[in-house]
């Protein structure tokens, strides 16, 4: 990738961590519900299990 693209890609994963860990807040405020998709299923995780996230220290299992 190019300086650009690399400059790009962590704005985006900067936004993206930014605009995670702030709907974390406010569902765990409201002690709500997130749900994701495993395995092809949708699943419904209480807020309050998870932890914020950190893209300096993320990595894809």
């Amino acid at each position: 990738m190019t300086q650009q693209e690399l400059s790009i890609r962590e704005k985006l994963l900067m936004g993206i961590q930014i605009s995670y860990n702030n709907l974390l807040e406010r569902k765990q405020a409201e002690n709500g519900e997130l749900y994701f998709s495993k395995n092809g299923k949708v699943i419904a995780v209480q807020a309050r299990q998870l932890k914020p996230i950190d893209i300096n220290n993320f990595h894809i299992k």
